[in-house]
């Protein structure tokens, strides 16, 4: 019996077959690139607005020593530009927003009490850099709540030690990845300016703790001991929501700034710097100024 179909003809269904295979296999494609994090963000805003706003900020860096990874993101809208945003940076003292969050969330959930206290045993402190606990004569009682203040208000090492064993560091680092922060190792202090982006907005729109604490939160994150970045060219009521990060070769500004039009994050951390961490400072300031202009 001759075949119904030629050698060069195919049957309908052959088509049908084909074209649902593509449709799965693109669906499939889009799917996994949605999570593999080491594809750069794709913004599909044309905004004339935004394209001048990166240009501008790619010229303000071009001749500036070091390496920078930069998101902006409107929280109302989502518009939204980047720079090599999922570059895996150290993160320093950025590390202690993570654990400050995951101590208000499991207050929230009722796994501890903010209000509970803890003894500071001298061999407890960390006794390098920022913070005003390490200069007391211990044993020293706080609350948690006290503890988390100082370890963002004043960037203080040994509180965030203290509040991290209290924890479990293995526990916080779950929590971030509950959050979907994929980059963000605690026990390298790895993070990316993508990741501190997610969690920044969880912590503004109320998803970490509960209200009241939430704006507490908020508060911690203002007028701290380091306010020479995101801030410093900023006019003065500008409420700036934000955490810093310093270590050799490099300096970070991570946050949220609020306008009279509504709120955006902006996170800019830098790498092999050298030894301009003056300059670069200036520039980060720079770039806070420019977003804030356009926003």
């Amino acid at each position: 019996m001759e075949n119904q179909f030629s050698n060069n003809q195919a049957s309908p269904n052959y088509y049908k077959r084909r074209i649902a295979a593509i449709f799965v296999f693109a669906i499939f494609f889009m799917f996994l690139g949605r999570h593999l994090t080491f594809l750069p963000t794709i913004n599909l805003s044309t905004n004339p607005k935004e394209v001048d706003l990166k240009n501008d900020i790619e010229k303000i860096i071009k001749d500036r020593k070091g390496f920078y990874s930069i998101y902006y993101k409107d929280i109302m809208s989502g518009i939204f530009f980047a720079m090599d945003e999922k570059q895996i940076q150290t993160g320093a003292s950025i590390n202690k927003l993570p654990i400050i969050s995951a101590l208000y969330y499991l207050d929230k959930n009722g796994k501890l009490k903010l209000d509970d206290k803890i003894t500071i045993q001298e061999s407890d402190v960390q006794d390098y850099g920022t913070g005003s606990i390490r200069y007391q004569t211990m044993p020293q009682t706080y609350s948690l709540r006290n503890l988390a203040k100082l370890a963002l208000k004043e960037s203080d090492n040994t509180a965030a030690h203290v509040l991290s064993l209290k924890i479990g560091e293995e526990n916080v680092q779950k929590l971030v990845d509950s959050w979907g922060l994929k980059q963000t190792s605690m026990v390298n202090n790895k993070t990316t300016v993508y990741d501190m982006a997610i969690l920044f907005e969880k912590i503004y729109k109320g998803e970490i703790a509960n209200p009241e604490n939430s704006k507490e939160l908020l508060e911690f994150l203002t007028d701290s001991n380091i306010e020479d970045r995101l801030p410093a060219k900023l006019p003065s009521n500008t409420k700036v929501y934000h955490k810093t990060g310093d270590g050799e070769g490099f300096i970070h500004d991570i946050g949220i700034i609020e306008t009279e039009k509504g709120a955006y994050y902006l996170g800019v951390m830098t790498s092999d710097i050298g030894d301009q961490e003056e300059q670069t400072k200036s520039t980060i300031a720079e770039i806070s100024k420019k977003v804030f202009t356009y926003f």
